[in-house]
């Protein structure tokens, strides 16, 4: 069994979705990584994760527009 960190920096500029699907296909694909537990860990207080398929390019207009409702900026 192998335990290991990576940290991903990201600076932003207000209220905004990021993806970072592609960082963390590279953060598998260069420690060889074929099966395991993937634990992703955001260490700010205004931040967020949010996980979601991203099948039609509305729904990130969609929740932005939700998010600004409930805490507009």
């Amino acid at each position: 069994m192998k335990q290991f960190f990576e940290e991903i920096v990201i600076s932003t500029n207000g209220q905004k979705l990021i993806e970072i699907t592609d960082k963390i296909l590279k953060i598998i694909e260069n420690n060889k990584i074929q099966k395991g537990i993937l634990n992703l860990s955001i260490l700010h207080t205004s931040a967020s994760l949010l996980v979601q398929e991203n099948a039609d390019p509305d729904v990130q207009k969609d929740l932005l527009n939700f998010f600004d409702k409930i805490s507009p900026m």
